[in-house]
């Protein structure tokens, strides 16, 4: 008898992938045996790489008129899914073969967190937790980035990481109080040695700009 097979669409954001990564528990939970394939975005697709019974990851990169659901739809309908669950609130899951969809409808935000939100979407008694899922390889990068060899000579010490982008503009703090608030934590003594790193991806560098001078080795 073949293992099941769940399709999970997540998001293009890491931060909106980690909020809901409970859900490839709950899937493995309600489908024991299933293989996964994850769908989401290209910055988040290494959050997934080792996430248990994960088996695929496809990259969806946006295109124009909604040219990339297309194409991931040509790369999942000949598959029989046992379960899609689809946090983006797409109508992929209403054009594949399926016994179970779970389809994302955004009527349901009612000022809910979201994790107690895609909780009761997945009918879960009880919060998914969300997990950072850590291999060989991550540790490995992550190593790189922190090695105080590797991050302008400031010597070593602990961590103050600092994320001065929200991809909405008015959730993102003004960079000079970001600037501000560096200051402070740096004229205080129980920060003496640490270090900061401001953290984002690639498409937060140009208007993060003076929150990442601020912050400095």
């Amino acid at each position: 008898m073949s293992a099941p097979k769940a399709l999970f669409v997540s998001s293009n954001r890491i931060g909106d992938c980690v909020i809901s990564s409970g859900v490839i528990r709950e899937i493995a939970r309600q489908l024991p045996g299933v293989q996964i394939t994850v769908a989401c975005g290209r910055p988040p697709a290494p959050f997934f790489r080792s996430a248990p019974n994960v088996e695929r990851v496809i990259i969806l990169d946006k295109k124009k008129a909604a040219g990339h659901w297309v194409d991931l739809w040509k790369q999942v309908r000949g598959t029989k899914w046992d379960m899609v669950v689809d946090i983006r609130g797409s109508a992929l899951a209403y054009l594949i073969p399926a016994r179970r969809r779970i389809v994302y409808n955004r009527r349901w935000e009612t000022g809910l967190r979201k994790v107690e939100m895609v909780s009761r979407l997945m009918g879960s008694p009880t919060p998914l937790d969300p997990e950072i899922y850590l291999d060989d390889q991550a540790r490995a990068e992550a190593a790189a980035v922190i090695d105080p060899q590797l991050a302008g000579g400031a010597g070593p010490g602990p961590i103050i990481a600092l994320a001065p982008i929200a991809h909405q503009p008015g959730k993102s703090w003004p960079a000079d109080r970001w600037g501000a608030l560096v200051e402070k934590l740096k004229a205080e003594p129980r920060f003496d040695g640490w270090r900061f790193m401001p953290v984002g991806g690639p498409g937060d560098r140009p208007p993060a700009t003076p929150a990442l001078e601020a912050a400095g080795p």
